[in-house]
């Protein structure tokens, strides 16, 4: 006889996400305030990338803590919401997907898919014409 796994608490999943997806956020927040207000205390992070060695650091790092805080919070919360069904009978395979009204991890499902569109949007805008040969010097 196997035992059903205990039950994820959602809002300690919701939380974690959360956390995960907070430097993504904040940066996101802080350069759209800059680029449309013009304020904002993005100036600090300059500074900081101009010492020698920091640019480097945030290039390995960023990506990292970027785009894998936001997949991480994803999975996690996408975890906690959905339960996917494959069934299979002679030659059919029919598959249920249900989601599960979990609002606060439903929240984080959203944030982490929005910041990740944005944030790779935005990367492959920037890069796009490099990639296409387009410029010069990339």
């Amino acid at each position: 006889m196997k035992l059903p796994a205990p039950p994820r608490p959602s809002l300690t999943t919701a939380l974690a996400g959360f956390v995960l997806a907070a430097p993504s956020l904040v940066f996101a927040s802080l350069a759209l305030l800059r680029a449309e207000l013009g304020i904002g205390p993005f100036d600090q992070l300059e500074r900081w990338l101009a010492a020698p060695g920091h640019q480097a650091l945030f290039n390995r790092l960023g990506p990292v803590v970027f785009l894998g805080g936001l997949l991480a919070a994803l999975v996690l919360n996408a975890g906690v919401v959905e339960r996917l069904e494959l069934r299979g009978g002679g030659e059919s395979l029919s598959a249920a997907l249900t989601v599960r009204r979990r609002v606060v991890n439903l929240i984080v499902v959203a944030l982490s898919l929005g910041l990740l569109t944005l944030l790779v949007g935005h990367a492959v805008a920037e890069n796009l014409p490099c990639w296409l040969g387009l410029k010069a010097h990339c």
